[in-house]
């Protein structure tokens, strides 16, 4: 707690603004990834700058997993973006192949750090249905979000959402009135 190093950023306040950013970011892909925009310019770079948060200050990224499924999305817009491109489309598009490589370098940094399993079903009791990171949810007071991240298990699990209406909120599963889309 407090000040733990000579560092600007040894502090406890410093690592919470750092984790605050990491999120920002993370609810950034989500979104601009949700609405499929054929120009997806800013979703490579603060990738880029999530992979910086992990190596250079050991801020916790998303796991691996999600990361994974982020760049899946990725390459389908870049694909739908490069569809009409003549000759090889998105494999001479260096924008998209480097932004493929900025995803792969965050997975594997997130690998180094200590996870929750993401394949895991975390609330079975709820409606029979087991939630899990980016599973498309519905809210009946913040409406459509996306999981994506959850800690604990059982009665005490939570889940971090990112709804489009209001950002990211931490809701424990059991009370939260979750519903998957």
């Amino acid at each position: 707690m407090g000040n733990w190093g000579a560092g600007i950023l040894e502090n406890d306040d410093a690592q919470d603004f750092l984790g605050d950013l990491m999120d920002g970011l993370a609810s950034h892909v989500v979104d601009t990834l949700r609405k499929n925009e054929a120009y997806i310019g800013s979703v490579a770079p603060a990738i880029a700058v999530m992979a910086l948060l992990a190596k250079e200050w050991r801020t916790v990224p998303p796991h691996a997993d999600v990361i994974k499924g982020w760049k899946g999305k990725y390459l389908k817009v870049c694909q739908d973006r490069n569809s009409g491109a003549s000759k090889g489309g998105f494999m001479e598009d260096p924008y998209c192949l480097n932004g493929m490589a900025t995803f792969d370098s965050l997975a594997d940094l997130s690998e180094g750090f200590d996870h929750e399993p993401v394949d895991l079903p975390v609330a079975e009791d709820i409606n029979e249905t087991a939630f899990r990171v980016g599973m498309d949810v519905t809210h009946p007071k913040f409406g459509v979000g996306t999981i994506v991240e959850i800690e604990d298990a059982g009665p005490a699990a939570r889940a971090k959402v990112v709804f489009n209406s209001c950002g990211e909120k931490r809701l424990v599963l059991a009370f939260a009135g979750l519903a998957p889309l």
